[in-house]
């Protein structure tokens, strides 16, 4: 059973991927969405309708729409793990791109890392910053592993040294 800290964190993921979208209104003309009335996204959010929640589907719709979801990588976290979206480039280009974005996301590790351990102590909310830096960037590396392997299961590449 999720505990209620747990429950409005979600609650807390569902607001921003709704925002995310345009809001209420904006979201519920997403394709594959069935709300019935836009206001619904109001009940999913709300931290006092604990028991409001949308259906699974919908959290997927406003994943593809937006590209990425505060829902599942909340979800995802309270289970223990990391929620890597793939990427949607393709081509060499999209190797240059991921592993570009994997070296800035490392680099902002190793910011956060050397800003939180200069008074020679990391405090909680500075772990916690360094563990959510951590995983924007087991994210990235994990995007440019899925990149390389389309590239070469494309055979796209050939000739280049």
């Amino acid at each position: 059973m999720l505990s209620p800290a747990d429950l409005l964190r979600l609650k807390a993921a569902v607001r921003r991927d709704v925002e995310r979208a345009g809001g209420q209104e904006a979201a519920a003309l997403i394709p594959g969405i069935r709300v019935s009335r836009h206001q619904s996204y109001s009940e999913f959010g709300n931290p006092d309708l604990l028991e409001k929640w949308p259906g699974i589907d919908l959290v997927v719709a406003l994943a593809r729409d937006g590209g990425k979801s505060r829902t599942i990588e909340e979800m995802c976290a309270q289970a223990g793990g990391l929620f890597v979206p793939l990427p949607r480039g393709s081509g060499l280009s999209g190797i240059e791109i991921s592993a570009g974005a994997s070296a800035k996301e490392f680099g902002d590790v190793m910011i956060t890392v050397g800003a939180s351990i200069r008074d020679g102590r990391i405090t909680p909310d500075e772990a916690e910053r360094i563990g959510k830096e951590i995983n924007e960037a087991l994210a990235a590396l994990a995007g440019l592993r899925e990149t390389v392997v389309a590239e070469r299961d494309r055979g796209e590449g050939e000739g280049r040294g």
